[in-house]
């Protein structure tokens, strides 16, 4: 067992051995099945029990050598009996289990180990072009992630540059599954898995730079977040060519866990222009995306939500960070701001969408609803407590405004659902009158213009609501 290529240089002979047996009589063929499953185990003891670091290049080449040999005898095999159960695309979704072990057996892994991957994994794509079976894609791109999440785990809490190769190693096999799902879910658009499997390669690489933002301490977020905007422009270009648009409020919700989880974790006041400067930035592609390939998403709806709810996403970040680094008594222009762009691309939407485009509704709703919660979040940003409620009582009438202008059910529900929540925080919370001491003067208190407004909100939306 410390001679590993002497020791499987046999296994090998009784594999061809068996599968020539198999190839000639077709009666035996759950033989492949047994010898395959024999084999793997095999691999599997010597792995977890005989693996050094100066066996791994050469239990590497075992890995592949197998692989490969069972992945082509099974191709053939299904060529010549086309009848039977086809599982060549599983065989080498097994090489990357065995491929997994040294990860979880060894201390400190080499970057030779990658490129076997990436030979593993490009052909498994490869096998789905020639099968039209996505399945082993999806496992494959779950088992080459859940590798690196390993190999991550296996660093250093404290790291500075060496985050790189980890880093690169995401980026490149991120964008390797997001053209390779893009490409397959175009080609067999009916294939079991065919939608799933373009998000899930967008999604996993960032729930590995997430996993990594959250174990170790990384003082200057550039390096996740440059790999983050190049998976992102990555993702918005594949959103462009393939007309896959569910793409862009994946990368958009993606982004923004990602900038949560640093700030959660590493964020110092300190050292707050350049995490600003990326959230804004971040902002800025995702709001100006449909914008620029305005003829191409004239009629779609989800990259224009996507730029719309950016806002609302980056916005939450900024409030916190600027209040945390630079606290101060005019945070209400903080909303002011963000209106800004929700309010340019509604006019937008107005002046270059006509009235027989099918999202314009929608597109309208999105951007004018959007504007609507800054313009309303002033209140409650600035003023405080009680503040908060006549907020959403004003919001909620705002859109019940909205939706008599653009008649979006969504507007509507929305409204609604605020204006309840105000209500029930009136009229069913005891703590409300609790939120200042009354003064001396009767009547004309806070209670007054609180309850006065929400009921006026209410009021109002109702009279807008009425057909």
């Amino acid at each position: 067992t410390e001679r590993p290529v002497l020791l499987y240089t046999f296994v090998l002979g009784i594999n061809v051995i068996a599968l020539r047996v198999v190839w000639h009589q077709s009666r035996v063929g759950i033989a492949q099945s047994i010898i395959g499953t024999l084999t793997f185990l095999h691999l599997s003891i010597w792995t977890a029990d005989r693996l050094t670091p100066e066996l791994l290049p050469h239990a590497l080449g075992i890995f592949l050598a197998f692989g490969l040999l069972h992945t082509a005898f099974a191709v053939l095999m299904e060529r010549k009996a086309p009848n039977q159960v086809p599982f060549a695309g599983w065989v080498p979704v097994i090489t990357l289990v065995l491929l997994l072990m040294p990860v979880l057996c060894l201390d400190a892994i080499s970057l030779s180990m990658w490129p076997v991957i990436l030979l593993v994994d490009l052909l498994i794509i490869g096998l789905a072009v020639m099968t039209g079976r996505l399945m082993p894609v999806l496992a494959a791109l779950v088992l080459t992630l859940i590798t690196a999440g390993a190999w991550l785990f296996r660093w250093p809490r404290e790291i500075g540059f060496t985050l790189m190769p980890f880093l690169f190693v995401i980026g490149s096999f991120a964008i390797l599954f997001g053209i390779a799902s893009s490409f397959l879910s175009r080609k067999l658009p009916k294939a079991a898995f065919s939608a799933l499997l373009p998000v899930s390669s967008a999604v996993l690489p960032f729930l590995l730079l997430i996993l990594a933002t959250l174990r170790l301490q990384i003082a200057n977020p550039s390096p996740v977040f440059g790999l983050a905007l190049l998976l992102t422009v990555f993702l918005l270009g594949l959103v462009r060519i393939s007309g896959i648009t569910a793409l862009a409020p994946t990368a958009l919700g993606c982004v923004l866990a990602l900038e949560w989880a640093w700030h959660q974790q590493s964020f110092s006041v300190e050292q707050a222009t350049t995490p600003l400067l990326w959230y804004l930035g971040f902002y800025a592609i995702f709001t100006v995306f449909p914008l620029v390939f305005q003829k191409q998403f004239a009629t779609r709806k989800l990259p224009w939500i996507a730029s719309a709810a950016a806002g609302i996403g980056t916005f939450s970040l900024v409030y916190r960070l600027v209040g945390q680094t630079w606290p101060n008594e005019m945070m209400g222009l903080l909303p002011v701001a963000f209106a800004i762009a929700p309010l340019l691309c509604l006019v937008f939407v107005l002046k270059h969408h006509g009235t027989e485009n099918p999202a314009r509704l929608t597109q309208l709703a999105w951007f004018g609803g959007v504007a609507l919660f800054f313009i309303t979040l002033i209140f409650p940003i600035q003023f405080e407590k009680q503040w908060i409620t006549i907020g959403w009582a004003l919001e909620g009438a705002a859109l019940c405004w909205l939706f008599r202008r653009v008649p979006h059910p969504g507007l509507r529900g929305t409204g609604t659902v605020l204006l309840v929540a105000s209500f029930v925080r009136l009229a069913l919370n005891p703590a409300v009158l609790e939120y200042q001491i009354r003064g001396e003067t009767p009547i004309l208190n806070w209670q007054l213009y609180a309850y006065s407004l929400s009921a006026l909100a209410m009021f109002f939306a109702a009279f807008w609501l009425t057909p």
